[in-house]
């Protein structure tokens, strides 16, 4: 979990892969397969908000266009299903 944690507090690129892996582990609770839980109250989104509505390059080239609207999508779920949100 300190991971996550840590990775949020990055740059916008960290923020979003700490998102794929949060949202990852929740899928795993999900399906009963997770080897551990995450505390799911502490995963908060603040920082890079402005730079995560532009595209995000990563180290081997792949880009993704609009990562905000991705973690929005995300953070939808979490509150229906949850009732807590990441941003």
């Amino acid at each position: 979990m300190d991971a996550i944690e840590h990775m949020i507090q990055g740059n916008a690129r960290e923020i979003y892969i700490a998102t794929l892996y949060f949202d990852t582990c929740i899928f795993k609770e999900e399906s009963q397969d997770a080897a551990f839980f995450i505390d799911k109250q502490k995963i908060a989104i603040t920082n890079h908000r402005k730079e995560l509505n532009f595209p995000i390059t990563f180290d081997n080239g792949m880009i993704k266009k609009e990562p905000l609207k991705n973690i929005e999508n995300f953070n939808k779920y979490y509150i229906k299903k949850y009732n807590f949100s990441i941003i």
